[in-house]
């Protein structure tokens, strides 16, 4: 089969997703989706934008995650195709080794923790969440979302934590306190301002 292969030197990221998203996956079972890319979009949809919607519309339940190679990838298209799609991506540069990053990705996605995992709060309200969609998370990855939570003084809240296990519905929670003024973990604030920064830069790009 890949001796009968002809390199043209055509990249058509639509046609691949399109292919991919074809593929039929049971109910009970995560479709995940690998894009690996060394260009922009020359052959068939070249519109990125046009792009990113067909592949947003037409995804269902799939995740998306994106490997651009090199210094000629759309760095903008990559990176949208997996964030709207519930997945990440990753660029690897030429001096970079290709093989240590797919493994360590593919190692990441055959163990799958939970689905559409949400955090609610109760005893103060949280606005401004970062990311905003419901997250997956895999073996080894750490969950990281960003809020601001709202009220005054001192508050005692219980943190919920839910998904979808392999065996169903998952729950968490723990109780803590939020200080009403704390200089201990100033870089905190700073992280969810570079995070917001980033989610309005990306919304002004759309």
């Amino acid at each position: 089969f890949l001796q009968g292969l002809t390199a043209s030197g055509g990249t058509n990221i639509s046609g691949a997703m399109d292919e991919a998203l074809d593929v039929p996956s049971p109910g009970d079972r995560l479709p995940l989706v690998l894009l690996l890319t060394d260009g922009a979009p020359t052959v068939g949809e070249r519109n990125a934008d046009a792009i990113a919607e067909r592949t947003a519309a037409r995804r269902g339940r799939a995740r998306v995650f994106t490997i651009g190679l090199g210094s000629d990838v759309n760095s903008t298209l990559v990176e949208r195709l997996a964030l709207q799609a519930q997945g990440t991506p990753y660029f690897i540069t030429p001096s970079e080794n290709v093989e240590r990053t797919v493994a360590a990705l593919g190692s990441r996605l055959t163990n799958p923790v939970l689905t559409d995992v949400t955090v609610s709060a109760q005893g103060v309200r949280l606005s401004d969440i970062l990311p905003s969609d419901g997250q997956d998370l895999y073996a080894g990855q750490e969950l990281v979302l960003l809020a601001r939570w709202e009220g005054d003084g001192e508050r005692d809240a219980e943190i919920r934590i839910q998904g979808m296990g392999a065996n169903g519905p998952v729950s968490w929670r723990t109780r803590v306190t939020l200080p009403a003024r704390s200089r201990d973990h100033a870089f905190v604030g700073r992280l969810w301002a570079t995070r917001r920064v980033g989610w309005l830069s990306a919304e002004r790009r759309l």
